[in-house]
């Protein structure tokens, strides 16, 4: 059951229980009530596979898309990112060796290396989805 039918069903009851008397018909009506949700539920579950099948249809499309602009943009978001990490890993090392050179340089730009990995690893699991779809042939 998703959270939020199950968050409406105690809600539901108490209104019920103040507004019909009878204690048969109060049952009823939420036994009806539950049917209805779990009916839009269902509704709600098939139109969000729906949405996700969808989504993949578009993301076939753009990736065999021969505009870079098209198919492009998850490898550049990707050398973003691994060009960021690559900043935030080495930049300690690097700044390490210019201060034992004894050369004076300007406070270096620090990379919220949170936002990047999570980014980055997001994008892994897609990288590894393009690259099945390379091998099976479905793109280039």
């Amino acid at each position: 059951m998703l959270p939020i039918i199950g968050a409406l069903l105690p809600i539901v009851g108490k209104i019920i229980d103040k507004v019909i008397p009878d204690v048969a018909g109060r049952e009823a009506a939420k036994m009806e009530i539950q049917l209805k949700l779990a009916e839009q539920e269902g509704e709600l579950v098939k139109a969000l596979i729906q949405s996700d099948i969808a989504q993949s249809e578009v993301n076939k499309t753009e990736a065999a898309s021969d505009n870079i602009f098209k198919s492009g943009w998850r490898p550049a978001v990707g050398w973003i990112c691994v060009t960021g990490l690559a900043w935030s890993v080495f930049l300690p090392v690097i700044a390490w060796f210019i201060k034992l050179a004894g050369v004076q340089i300007p406070e270096l730009p620090i990379l919220n290396g949170e936002i990047l990995t999570s980014l980055t690893f997001g994008l892994l699991g897609l990288g590894g989805l393009r690259t099945y779809e390379k091998k099976s042939g479905v793109t280039k």
